[in-house]
């Protein structure tokens, strides 16, 4: 019965992207919690990515285009953006087809990835797809009401995670002292909402510091901002029961930096919460002390380095560095830790992988230096342009839109350290979706928008028509 509502749903959005597809774009945004859980469709009449969402999607930009090309409003990403976007785009182009024309591990062999078309729609559609959804939103938000709605149907897709990882993972597992114990319920969170526990994690903490600025800088009414502040607490929670200690220490990471960059309640108050959590929360600290003090063979206390890092110090790392001196320059095109001999490295270990659980030195196998280059350039733009909305910015939600984007890019540089990917995924769409409202905000007519305060006056300068009245 839920299938079928989807797909009326889908299909009454699709026709409306017709005459206004701002309001589907927000819908996709929601679906996008759902796209991987077993019950949604993945395929239809046969036909492997023929799914609800990249209907919908594809309706959207048919839609935006006519309207573009009847309205010729070309609003102009800056430049500078532009270039780094593209070059982005081409490393990841080039970086597929390296990994596709491997002669030595030709990939329509690759069983387990599920041949050439899946292999194409993981490592390419897949994050392309993902960036033309950000794109969409710097497109169709030239209001200030727009941006507003699009904020909301990003915290409401935030719910909705949440919602499906406390659903899947009991509370009481909070409550739990022993490691076994605090680790039995994170494959739920892989089976029933579609994302790893720590893909997860990384996507709730960010998404938290993001609703926290919006609720605290942005004017609203006492009855709304009281329902943000409470509604925080529901990713929070779901972030702690993922019990990923990389993103932990992100989110620690990210609210010194939103507290020094701006907030400067944030460095007295953080201390402080940190030592309530721990205490109410006996699995945090279980898991964050896993590995140390570890009684060893000889009877002493000891730290177990290979448990600490989830064998990324002794076994992971050393292996994917090891590839990565045959090739330091280009690297090897996409998911090579897979493809070459790191993974063969750790067969048969308890530390077997299919990537280097760190998105660094995954961009170095797949791309080299240049392609590090290029990733640093891009998220390092991005950490630029929000911190200056949130630091300079005298409009309010300006400064927000700067600080909800700050705080993803902070989260994900930090959290990138213990695993991640730089490639646009599903774990960062809502990411994706903020920096492209920070990147509107403070252009035309945004800019207009905020000194006449006139949504009709916005639309009619942007699209060309007299202003009715």
């Amino acid at each position: 019965m839920r299938v079928y509502v989807l797909w009326a749903l889908v299909a009454a959005a699709v026709l409306y992207a017709r005459r206004n597809p701002f309001g589907p774009l927000c819908l996709l945004i929601i679906l996008s919690a759902f796209m991987q859980r077993r019950d949604f469709p993945h395929e239809l009449l046969g036909i492997t990515g023929l799914n609800p969402w990249n209907i919908l999607l594809v309706a959207i930009i048919l839609a935006w285009v006519a309207q573009w090309r009847q309205t010729r409003w070309r609003d102009r990403i800056p430049r500078r953006a532009v270039a780094a976007i593209v070059v982005f785009v081409l490393m990841i182009g080039v970086a597929y087809a390296r990994a596709v024309l491997d002669s030595d591990n030709p990939v329509a062999n690759l069983g387990y990835r599920g041949g050439l078309v899946s292999y194409t729609a993981t490592f390419l559609v897949n994050p392309l797809r993902f960036l033309v959804v950000a794109f969409l939103v710097f497109e169709m938000c030239y209001t200030r009401r727009r941006l507003r709605i699009v904020v909301m149907s990003l915290c409401a897709c935030t719910m909705l995670y949440s919602y499906m990882v406390i659903k899947a993972i009991p509370l009481g597992s909070l409550l739990f002292s022993s490691e076994t114990a605090v680790l039995m319920y994170r494959h739920r969170v892989d089976r029933d909402v579609g994302l790893m526990a720590i893909d997860m994690s990384m996507l709730l903490g960010g998404m938290t510091w993001a609703m926290s600025v919006f609720a605290f800088f942005v004017p609203l009414r006492a009855w709304q901002r009281t329902l943000l502040i409470l509604s925080i607490g529901l990713p929070a929670t779901a972030m702690a029961l993922c019990q990923s200690r990389g993103s932990w220490v992100g989110f620690l990471g990210t609210g010194v930096v939103l507290g020094l960059s701006r907030w400067r309640l944030l460095l007295w108050a953080m201390p402080a919460v940190a030592l309530v959590a721990a205490a109410a929360m006996p699995s945090m600290s279980t898991r964050l002390l896993t590995g140390v003090g570890v009684t060893g063979v000889s009877g002493s206390s000891e730290n177990d380095l290979h448990k600490i890092s989830a064998g990324r110090w002794t076994e992971i790392w050393p292996a994917a560095l090891r590839q990565i001196q045959k090739g330091p320059v280009l690297g090897f095109g996409v998911d090579s830790f897979d493809r070459t001999g790191a993974r063969r490295e750790l067969q048969g270990t308890a530390s077997y992988t299919l990537h280097p659980h760190n998105a660094y030195l995954r961009t170095i196998l797949d791309s080299g230096f240049i392609g590090l280059l290029i990733v640093l350039t891009v998220y390092g733009g991005i950490a630029f342009l929000t911190f200056n909305l949130f630091r300079h910015s005298s409009d309010p939600l300006e400064r927000a839109i700067g600080g909800m984007g700050l705080a993803p890019v902070t989260m994900l540089l930090v959290c990138a350290f213990g695993a991640q990917s730089f490639y646009p995924t599903q774990s960062t769409l809502l990411y994706w979706c903020i920096w492209a409202l920070a990147l509107r905000a403070g252009k035309p007519p945004f800019v207009n928008m905020r000194r006449s305060g006139s949504a009709r006056a916005c639309h009619a300068e942007v699209h060309n028509v007299p202003e009715v009245a």
